[in-house]
């Protein structure tokens, strides 16, 4: 196995590619303890606690959904910003 990942660095193309992997998912993870502001967590994660449908959502984001974090959210421009709906129709 480790013979194949060295080899798969050696070829130029194929070593962009994950070392790009790689960095996405660090800056996921870093991301993923970003809290939003303006949340309180305390109160955040005692509401998760209480309903079964918050609760499903936090295990399936890996517990980052409990700590209110702008990954797990999903905060982006394209689906809050609401002049990317008319740059998407134009």
């Amino acid at each position: 196995m480790l013979d194949s990942l060295k080899t798969a660095f050696k070829l130029e193309e194929l070593r962009g590619k994950l070392l790009f992997t790689l960095a996405m998912i660090f800056l996921f993870r870093v991301g993923a303890h970003i809290p939003v502001p303006g949340v309180n967590p305390e109160a955040f994660a005692n509401l998760l606690t209480q309903g079964a449908l918050l609760g499903f959502f936090d295990v399936i984001s890996g517990g980052a959904f409990k700590n209110a974090s702008i990954f797990a959210m999903s905060i982006t421009l394209t689906s809050t910003h609401p002049l990317s709906c008319n740059f998407l129709l134009w």
